[in-house]
């Protein structure tokens, strides 16, 4: 069932809300589905405004077809390990937690967290994701996009290689965990550090890597 509105009794009739694609609701409304978010919010006189949505199926009413133990379900969730969040560096893009999305609900799984303009979308690990790779290659316009071996360094899972760059001042990359598989961002000549990624996949385009621009 959908909650009602706290307090209203009485609908100011000079509101128009014809053709408005929801309900102001004065009592409990049945809903087709066996689940549903559930939003409440609150303004306080002091300008602090919160609110809270929470999602949950039918266990209680006898319209739900989901007739489980209410009791053991609130048990399974308040005895549930808390999620954990590691913070790996200042950008929260590369931040992993142990928490999951409420519609996937499988022991052992590990999600990355992303915030997109103050939305929190979920990406799921994989249990090889987490291996640093032994070697990273290299390719570009200066290497006529042949694949090049990068350096290594004393720190797992960290590369470098050095580009001198040419006549026209800029060299465009594309770096790889295999001699086939590469990672590359989303836009042509790329120069934003922060642009999204994508990949390792098999890529003939060459304008989709990252540009490097100085002096030659």
């Amino acid at each position: 069932e959908a909650a009602p509105n706290q307090n209203l009794l009485v609908q100011n009739p000079n509101l128009d809300i014809e053709g408005w694609p929801a309900l102001l609701l004065q009592e409990a409304q049945p809903l087709f589905g066996d689940g549903s978010y559930v939003g409440v919010s609150g303004f306080g006189y002091g300008g602090t405004n919160s609110h809270a949505l929470a999602y949950s199926k039918n266990v209680v009413t006898s319209r739900g077809e989901n007739q489980k133990s209410l009791l053991a379900k609130v048990l399974r969730k308040t005895n549930a390990d808390v999620p954990e969040v590691t913070m790996i560096g200042d950008n929260v893009e590369d931040w992993l937690t142990t928490g999951i999305p409420h519609l996937q609900a499988k022991a052992g799984q590990t999600f990355r967290v992303e915030l997109d303009a103050g939305c929190v979308v979920w990406h799921e690990v994989s249990a090889n994701s987490n291996v640093a790779a032994s070697t990273m290659y290299i390719r570009g316009s200066f290497s006529a996009w042949n694949m090049v071996a990068m350096e290594t360094s004393e720190r797992s899972g960290l590369f470098s290689y050095s580009v001198v760059l040419g006549t026209s001042g800029q060299e465009s990359f594309q770096i790889a965990d295999s001699l086939s598989q590469v990672f590359h961002p989303k836009e042509a000549k790329c120069t934003d550090r922060a642009a999204e990624v994508l990949g390792p996949e098999e890529l003939e385009d060459r304008d989709l890597s990252w540009l490097m621009k100085g002096k030659p």
